[in-house]
């Protein structure tokens, strides 16, 4: 609900397409049919590629009217609907086709697979943010080195350079290195 007797869709039912539910829902709203009379004064599209924004403006009266009434603006917009779960299908850990009686057995047979995802997940996002936080020390520290003058680079080989990194105890490249690690076909 917006200020000045408007609302805002963002959402449609599942398997609503945006032209679909305008065509259906919101031009007959807008300009009446035989049996019904014009609820809306004007509707604004702000759709985007991913999302779908409907702002919508009433006719004198129909905001409160609706507002009051149960089912209100979910019931005329039309914006709820029902999905039959008498057949349900997915994949299961092993990628076969199962048919499942009910939402619980699904949530009970994924819970231990989502839940051992949730873990490498997390072990690799650790691993991943420790390699950069090596690799910011790593520039913190010769960029400390370098303005204290400990560390001389000017008017000398690359090679060297690398030697001497190498023995203050500088790595290489720790995010690389670990993302070798962790999957070898990486180089």
């Amino acid at each position: 609900i917006l200020p000045g007797n408007r609302i805002e869709i963002t959402e449609l039912p599942i398997g609503v397409w945006t032209q679909t539910y305008k065509e259906n829902v919101l031009e007959p709203l807008l300009h009446g049919t035989d049996k019904t009379k014009a609820i809306l004064n004007d509707y604004k599209e702000y759709h985007t590629d991913t999302t779908v924004r409907f702002v919508i403006s009433f006719t004198a009266g129909e905001f409160d009217r609706i507002r009051a009434e149960a089912g209100g603006f979910h019931r005329v917009f039309k914006l709820s609907s029902s999905i039959s779960t008498s057949s349900m299908h997915a994949f299961d850990e092993n990628l076969c086709l199962r048919r499942y009686d009910n939402v619980n057995v699904i949530l009970r047979e994924f819970y231990t697979l989502r839940l051992d995802f949730y873990v490498k997940r997390k072990s690799y996002l650790v691993g991943m943010l420790t390699a950069e936080a090596e690799y910011l020390d790593n520039q913190a520290r010769f960029i400390v080195e370098k303005c204290n003058g400990t560390i001389v680079v000017e008017n000398k080989k690359r090679k060297v350079i690398i030697e001497e990194l190498l023995k203050r105890g500088y790595k290489p490249n720790p995010t690389r290195e670990w993302q070798r690690l962790i999957n070898p076909k990486f180089d």
